[in-house]
């Protein structure tokens, strides 16, 4: 019986992108569970596999707080 290969966390976040166009840190977490997004983001863009737009966001926690994020929206898919 051979064992599958896990996807990478690259992969799951390539495959994420383009089915969605985009990736912020709370979306990693909650639906991919990897909390260093922007490593993978680099790490995909310094293999030159995807180009990504880094857009600052503003979001509002329940208890009214604003906080900003980045969101990582698809350029150029190379792959």
């Amino acid at each position: 019986m051979a064992l599958e290969k896990k996807p990478s966390q690259c992969d799951r976040v390539k495959r994420y992108v383009r089915e969605h166009g985009s990736i912020n840190f709370m979306l990693a977490i909650q639906e991919l569970c990897i909390t260093q997004i922007a490593a993978r983001i680099t790490e995909l863009e310094r293999a030159g596999e995807m180009i990504f737009k880094h857009e600052q966001r503003m979001g509002v926690t329940v208890d009214g707080k604003k906080y900003k994020y980045t969101e990582y929206i698809l350029e150029v898919d190379n792959g």
